[in-house]
């Protein structure tokens, strides 16, 4: 008789945790002894470590951990929602990148075509203008000549003009006229690269409007969008501020969605986070206005508060200073939160 070649089952579990077998560990939250849920459970606890993952995603995975574990409900419905959610965190901040990009990219289009067809009418109009008066018969070719000449100097001092006018719509934010995250990479780098290179201080603040979904569900995304611009208002007038008490540069940026970023070259942690709570201070007293699609009053004295995280690059990094700098300030970000938001917190090495 052949024997059976299959496998023995399993009936017991190696894998360790703490010093607890992780199959024990699963069997006292509850999960049941399914080899798809604990396999999500297991992943999804994982993902705690995985870097490229922000805390506040990181965050959010872990409270639908938590949550699935308080309603016990291990039904084929629960572990697909589980599923769906659990992908719509992780791409989450991709897909407002994406979305981002495709709409700048689009109104890039856009203005290329307008100015394009522009500039074919000038040259339309040059064109009949030479042809007329040579067909009149009556011209100086000098004049003709000089005529032409500028002409089409102003033709081309208008295609310069055009050339700088994309550029930095490229560099701005198309809904609240700060720079976008492409300029704000750019910009970090360059601070990054002045902090290795000479030693010069320099410091991140990264801002994220409290309860922004909230505002958004009660007035609509068309009034969020005015808040958004408000703030890089607020942002700004304070930028300029602080430039000429300072002398250093402020940079401030739209980070996605409702986040703000502030890159302060020069600036030591305590005058950042001098900084950081003199902007709160600024949008927590500021009452908006907000206004109808024809631009008349609706409501005034609309609170908004922020959160704000604030890091300084450290003499003792290595590595990718950038990120690192941005990973501290977000941790700072996410403790203010936790905190009760309305706060600014200042990295501190250790933190979580």
């Amino acid at each position: 008789m052949k024997k059976d070649q299959r496998a023995p089952l399993r009936t017991h579990c190696d894998f360790c945790s703490n010093g607890e077998k992780i199959c024990e560990t699963l069997d006292k939250a509850g999960v049941p002894a399914d080899g798809r849920w604990r396999t999500l459970m297991l992943y999804m606890r994982g993902m705690q470590e995985y870097e490229f993952l922000p805390d506040q995603q990181k965050a959010r995975l872990q409270s639908l951990v938590l949550d699935t574990l308080r309603r016990q409900d291990f039904s084929e419905e629960s572990y697909r929602a589980i599923l769906r959610t659990k992908q719509e965190i992780i791409h989450e901040s991709t897909q407002l990148h994406l979305q981002s990009a495709l709409q700048k990219t689009a109104r890039l289009v856009n203005e290329f075509g307008e100015l394009l067809m522009k500039r074919k009418q000038e040259v339309e109009r040059l064109g009949n203008k030479a042809v007329s008066l040579i067909a009149s018969e009556e011209y100086d070719p000098e004049d003709l000549v000089g005529r032409i000449r500028s002409s089409f100097q102003d033709v081309v001092t208008a295609m310069e003009k055009d050339a700088s006018h994309l550029s930095e719509l490229s560099r701005t934010d198309s809904l609240t006229g700060i720079a976008n995250r492409r300029v704000f990479d750019e910009e970090l780098a360059e601070a990054c690269f002045v902090w290795s290179t000479l030693g010069h201080p320099f410091s991140l603040i990264m801002l994220d409007i409290d309860h922004f979904k909230h505002f958004n569900d009660t007035y609509g995304h068309r009034i969020g969008d005015q808040a958004l611009t408000t703030v890089a208002s607020l942002l700004k007038e304070y930028g300029k501020q602080f430039e000429a008490e300072s002398e250093s540069p402020f940079i401030p940026a739209r980070y996605g969605g409702e986040e703000f970023a502030v890159i302060l070259p020069g600036a030591a942690l305590d005058d950042a986070m001098d900084a950081a709570e003199a902007i709160l201070g600024k949008i927590r007293t500021y009452g908006f206005i907000i206004r109808d699609a024809g631009g008349a009053v609706i409501d005034r004295n609309i609170r908004l508060t922020v959160s704000a995280g604030v890091a300084e690059a450290l003499p003792e990094w290595t590595g990718n200073i950038a990120e690192r700098v941005l990973d501290a300030a977000d941790k700072a970000l996410y403790t203010a939160k936790r905190e009760g938001r309305n706060r600014a917190r200042q990295y501190i090495e250790g933190m979580m």
